[in-house]
């Protein structure tokens, strides 16, 4: 804490731009909920108003969902455009590794970043591996951003195969709609992640 400061801070965790990507994280994972319900209402079939009475009744949470979307796809496999069928298993796969990414960075301890460097680490003080090292993980900004954009992309491709699914959309279509989305999220990925930040003293 700096006395000759107006304003009081303290150190905790890593560094803010680190600490805003996180943010970022914890934002696009709950974007993707609407996504896997509408994955879920397409392979169903089954009408908006039951849909939605199955989710509260049953508390559905995205685990309660993938293992629904998971049935229904195995159900109806045969009706699938096959193209959309490869994009849902990998976007649930997807998923599932970058939701242990979210829930390791959202829920484990936080140590400080090192002076003028976007890294931390993580250790989780309740875990099983408690006192081991071995056991930490080391983040960076680059880290944290690509699960962020991994997110955004998942979020992105369940909602298009889910609208794909439940409009009926011809099969020439589906494979040109997707190849360019592919392109557009590959661009925007090298933008997102391989151009280094622009600092303070370069903006106009």
């Amino acid at each position: 804490m700096n006395e000759d400061s107006a304003t009081w801070n303290y150190e905790a965790g890593p560094t803010d731009a680190m600490k805003q990507e996180i943010g970022q994280i914890v934002i696009n994972h709950a974007l993707c909920d609407p996504s896997l319900y509408s994955l879920f209402h397409a392979l169903s079939g089954i009408n908006e108003a039951t849909a939605k009475v199955m989710v509260r009744a049953l508390r559905l949470k995205s685990g309660g969902l993938i293992e629904l979307i998971k049935a229904f796809k195995k159900e109806k496999e045969s009706q699938i455009h096959p193209e959309l069928s490869k994009r849902i298993t990998e976007c649930l796969s997807a998923y599932d590794q970058l939701s242990k990414a979210r829930n390791l960075i959202a829920h484990w301890q936080w140590g400080l970043s090192p002076s003028g460097e976007d890294n931390a680490m993580t250790s989780n003080f309740l875990g099983m591996n408690h006192g081991d090292p071995s056991a930490d993980r080391n983040h960076t900004l680059g880290s944290l951003k690509a699960t962020s954009w991994g997110l955004m992309q998942v979020n992105v491709l369940m909602a298009l195969v889910s609208s794909f699914i439940a409009g009926n959309i011809p099969d020439t279509f589906i494979d040109l709609a997707l190849s360019g989305v592919d392109d557009v999220l590959n661009k925007t990925r090298q933008a997102l992640l391989d151009i280094p930040d622009v600092s303070a003293e370069e903006l106009p």
